[in-house]
């Protein structure tokens, strides 16, 4: 019999978006699933639509709590999970029909402690948007943890994130997700990787990430959006005996710094952070400019950044944030 393969998908306030997701999720090929959906205090009709698919689906449970934010929501997932593995789904997303399916075999094919797919991404306030927008692999590559951690770190192959992943149940035997932080998948998938023999990449477009106008990733910078630097700085220090993964390190720290500077407003109580940030960018620019693992938009930046300050909010914005 199949492994049991747990999805946690937390749900706030996503009534225009849950439906889709919920569907392809009961839609999935693999026959042995728990979906365990954590209500994080929703107040619209969210609640309905998942209650609605817990009765009719017994393979969907769902909890209630008060608010408490993305990373609490996982936790008590992953507390009630029964799986051997773990996928977790943001409840604004859809997948593919075949993806849980697909990662399983991917993780087993490859004895993989994580398997990896790519994401594909769908624009909400666009007209006429297909459906049917996966496509399948055309390469696997496995990776032994340094090279994962520096894939990770450069943004090359996979992105940190805990979307469009499986994962080993165990490895979270005593990792949990910060609560009250932004950017929480940083704080803690290296720490995932680090417990890895083995992590299977599959560039299998099978995760729809949904673009919408008041999500997390695209509302207006707050100070929350800081806790990036807190938490790519401990990555940083972390690393300082390993020359190979603190390099990497420090260039996911320099992407963090040039979107700080692309999105926070001109006001005076970001001045010192901005000013902060196109330090520490300067700093380390040969790592940046002689360093063929750093992606295109950030050498453009850096480029743009000691030559024509105001041109950096341009080219960083125009290149593709997931090139």
């Amino acid at each position: 019999m199949e492994k049991l393969v747990s999805i946690i998908l937390p749900v706030y306030n996503v009534e225009q978006y849950i439906k889709n997701c919920l569907e392809s999720i009961q839609q999935q090929t693999y026959p042995n699933l728990e979906v365990i959906i954590v209500n994080d205090g929703s107040t619209d009709k969210s609640v309905e639509y998942c209650e609605q698919i817990c009765k009719i689906d017994s393979r969907f449970s769902i909890t209630h709590k008060e608010n408490g934010g993305l990373s609490d929501a996982r936790n008590v997932g992953i507390d009630k999970a029964k799986g051997d593995y773990l996928i977790f789904v943001d409840s604004d997303d859809f997948v593919s029909q075949d993806m849980v399916s697909y990662l399983v075999s991917c993780m087993e094919n490859n004895e993989a402690d994580i398997a990896i797919c790519d994401p594909v991404h769908y624009y909400s306030d666009r007209q006429n948007n297909d459906l049917n927008i996966f496509s399948p692999a055309s390469s696997v590559k496995v990776y032994e943890t340094t090279e994962a951690l520096c894939e990770m770190f450069y943004q090359k192959s996979f992105l940190v994130s805990a979307w469009a992943k499986i994962f080993k149940r165990e490895l979270f035997d005593d990792i949990r997700f910060p609560v009250g932080k932004l950017f929480e998948d940083s704080a803690i998938m290296y720490l995932l990787l680090e417990k890895c023999e083995t992590i299977a990449y599959s560039d299998a477009k099978l995760y729809a990430y949904v673009h919408r106008d008041n999500s997390i990733t695209t509302k207006k910078f707050s100070d929350r959006d800081l806790d990036i630097l807190e938490i790519t700085n401990t990555i940083i220090n972390h690393y300082g005996d390993n020359l190979r993964v603190y390099t990497a390190a420090v260039s996911y720290k320099v992407s963090a710094c040039f979107r700080i500077l692309l999105n926070s407003p001109s006001e005076e109580k970001y001045k010192k952070v901005q000013k902060e940030c196109l330090s520490y960018i300067l700093q380390n620019w040969r790592n940046i400019l002689f360093n063929n693992n750093v992606r295109l938009k950030n050498k453009l930046a850096l480029i743009s950044i000691t030559i024509f300050n105001p041109f950096v909010k341009l080219i960083y914005s125009k290149v593709n944030r997931w090139e």
